[in-house]
């Protein structure tokens, strides 16, 4: 089941939105420090209800262009869908997988994850209780 997606408009990427019923929307961010040589990721998924289902940073100790940056975070987040065993959210991916690219504003949780990867340099997973910095940002 794929969601309706028959209004499509200049501004649709740059405010976040739900996902439809029975489907999880996962978002991903990274940012990368070639000086350092980190790309950092930040994933967050929530559900219908704008509820927050789990989220997990990691460091890649890589420095990547920007593009295949955002690429090795999107496999990492397929990864980590694949690693919590979301079964009907990989049957539907099986056959149809949405990527569609937002705007900063539209993605601010994920980008907040990306972040905190300062801060925290272990690979971090939060499940249904989000860390104290995104609650700010999840409404």
């Amino acid at each position: 089941m794929v969601p309706d997606v028959t209004h499509i408009s200049l501004h649709a990427g740059s405010v976040w939105q739900k996902p439809a019923p029975h489907w999880l929307k996962l978002n991903v961010d990274i940012a990368t420090t070639s000086i350092v040589g980190w790309t950092r990721v930040g994933m967050v998924d929530r559900d219908v209800d704008v509820s927050f289902v789990a989220a997990k940073i990691l460091r890649m100790s890589s420095s990547f262009s920007p593009l295949i940056a955002e690429v090795m975070g999107m496999r990492e987040a397929l990864s980590w869908i694949k690693e919590k065993d979301c079964k009907s959210l990989i049957q539907e991916i099986s056959g149809n997988l949405l990527v569609s690219h937002v705007f900063r504003s539209a993605n601010k949780v994920a980008h907040a994850l990306a972040q905190a990867t300062r801060l925290f340099p272990n690979i971090l997973e939060w499940s249904f209780i989000p860390p104290n910095f995104v609650i700010p940002l999840l409404n």
